[in-house]
């Protein structure tokens, strides 16, 4: 006769109350589950404020005409094109703006150009490249002056000058 015997009854209990604790345990982590961390939260809410800021902007500079300096006119009116471009500037990464120097408006492809070539110099290399084939034309506005440009003019430091005939005729 074996000497390990195992009782059935007492087998059973302890089986069913693995099955309890474990059944326990689950439910008290499903509770921690549904409580968010209020940083994460927190962290999620900045976020989707600061994507729909950035859409705005986005928006706001594509629908734009032309390039604006800091002020315009002969006071130096601040220009809100220039404004929501340096607001743009300080929530876009280089990544961000890289991808913005595809854009359909012309404009957003020279500002992004621009804030390019002040963060990342090998970027703006590869998008000058690009973009001195690129002859889509704005008006650029700075002070009391507006003179039209290409985007090929601005990126390579060269005016054309047949967009100066167009404007006289």
């Amino acid at each position: 006769m074996s000497t390990n015997r195992v009782c059935l009854p007492a087998l059973i209990h302890v089986h069913y109350s693995l099955y309890k604790v474990l059944l326990i345990a689950f439910a008290l982590s499903a509770c921690n589950f549904n409580r968010a961390d209020p940083k994460i939260v927190a962290q999620q809410r900045e976020a989707k404020r600061r994507e729909a800021v950035v859409k705005i902007l986005t928006a706001r500079l594509e629908a734009s005409e032309e390039i604006q300096g800091e002020g315009i006119g002969i006071s130096g009116t601040p220009s809100a094109t220039y404004e929501s471009f340096k607001l743009l500037d300080g929530l876009l990464s280089d990544t961000a703006w890289l991808q913005l120097t595809y854009s359909k408006s012309p404009v957003m492809r020279v500002y992004a150009y621009q804030a390019l070539q002040k963060r990342n110099k090998a970027m703006t290399e590869e998008v000058k490249v690009r973009l001195s084939h690129d002859d889509a034309s704005f008006t650029m506005t700075g002070g009391c002056t507006s003179m039209p440009n290409t985007v090929r003019g601005y990126v390579t430091g060269t005016l054309d000058s047949s967009l100066f005939i167009m404007v006289r005729q």
